[in-house]
């Protein structure tokens, strides 16, 4: 028999209901930290999910909420069907997620780098550079930080951000590194006081030297001297 559209409503109905209770449910076990029972909601919710790529990046939420490293993985296949699908936004976003559990790999920052820079979010891609960064000079890769500062696609002012969180981890964690910090430093200072006519922006970055290297603060500031 034919139901007919009046009948065929009760039962939509009970089934957003049923799916609204299953999200309430999945809430609640992992508000009580109860692992299993909330991947046993997540797996029959998975079924009703909009796409595969939110699925995995469900899943990879569910296993970041108890801590689980197998997030990776799932976040891993989020990013690609992300990608895939053609939604970098929220590829790069699912890369993000994977460096807050991976903080120190290269490989996660490099690919919300590099989407970063096709949709043109310079305030991201300069967020991922300058971490980046820090961690190449940190392990004394400076001829890939070279390479990573030289191809770095994004605006000017933007790239300034990379350098001073590039010279800022040079004095941290390389200080013999006199001569790049000083070239660093003449850039930084004269584009922050003569190219952006930034007085806010250059004081908070010698306030940043002040605090970490006094010697080098000195400097910073008699190269202000000079050009007046």
């Amino acid at each position: 028999m034919k139901l007919s559209v009046a009948e065929k409503v009760p039962v939509d109905k009970i089934a957003v209901e049923k799916f609204n209770v299953a999200w309430f449910k999945l809430a609640e076990f992992v508000g009580r930290k109860e692992k299993e029972r909330a991947l046993g909601v997540y797996r029959l919710l998975s079924h009703s999910l909009p796409d595969d790529a939110f699925a995995a990046q469900l899943e990879g939420d569910l296993f970041m909420a108890f801590h689980d490293e197998k997030a990776l993985d799932a976040y891993q296949r989020s990013a690609k069907l992300y990608e895939k699908n053609g939604q970098l936004t929220h590829a790069a976003f699912i890369y993000e997620q994977m460096i807050l559990i991976k903080p120190e790999n290269r490989e996660y920052l490099i690919q919300a780098l590099k989407l970063y820079e096709v949709v043109k979010n310079d305030a991201k891609v300069v967020r991922c550079a300058s971490q980046l960064a820090r961690i190449l000079i940190k392990n004394g890769a400076f001829d890939a930080h070279q390479e990573l500062m030289t191809n770095l696609v994004c605006a000017p002012e933007y790239q300034l951000y990379a350098q001073e969180w590039s010279v800022i981890a040079l004095i941290e964690f390389q200080p013999e590194q006199q001569q790049l910090i000083q070239d660093y430093l003449i850039v930084i200072v004269r584009a922050l006081e003569s190219v952006l006519e930034d007085t806010k922006r250059l004081t908070l970055f010698l306030a940043k030297l002040s605090a970490l290297d006094t010697i080098w603060y000195e400097y910073s500031y008699q190269l202000l001297k000079s050009d007046k």
